[in-house]
């Protein structure tokens, strides 16, 4: 059983894409191991269908009109890995969606390579700026210490 990691807010309900999924083990051993005597497409059906729901948190219900057992399977597998969906979803809303619903999923992509883009670009210029200050150094000042300092008051973390 995974920790509830939802800090008591309970079940994510909104429509969510999710950047990735994790199948837990349990839901193959079901489906292949303990169900292989079932009929292949009501296996197919509930996976589809339970793949659907945890990549979109959309439902199953269309399902129940189709193929009932199929619907009793998914709802089965769904029950399984609730809290695992669950944390998947919230931890997705607030690192991907940084808490914005209104964006869709390519919107909350593009602003995460942004993002990943200007940190990068960040970083190469303080290690440009510390390489820099690090050749200049005359050759006498060999200590950490003075080495800090100097890159202190440049205002680049050491």
């Amino acid at each position: 059983m995974s920790k509830d990691y939802s800090k008591g807010r309970g079940e994510y309900t909104e429509f969510i894409e999710l950047k990735y999924i994790q199948i837990p083990h349990e839901i193959y051993e079901y489906l292949v191991v303990d169900m292989q005597h079932e009929d292949i497409e009501k296996r197919k059906d509930a996976l589809w269908a339970y793949f659907i729901h945890y990549f979109t948190n959309s439902g199953y219900a269309n399902l129940k009109m189709l193929n009932q057992p199929a619907y009793n399977v998914c709802k089965a597998i769904d029950k399984m890995s609730f809290i695992a969906q669950n944390r998947a979803r919230w931890t997705c809303f607030e690192e991907f969606y940084e808490g914005n619903t209104d964006i869709d999923y390519y919107v909350a992509a593009e602003n995460q390579a942004k993002k990943k883009k200007e940190k990068k670009k960040q970083s190469n210029k303080e290690q440009y700026e510390k390489r820099k200050l690090e050749a200049q150094m005359p050759k006498y000042l060999s200590g950490e210490e003075e080495m800090k300092r100097i890159l202190k008051e440049k205002g680049i973390d050491a």
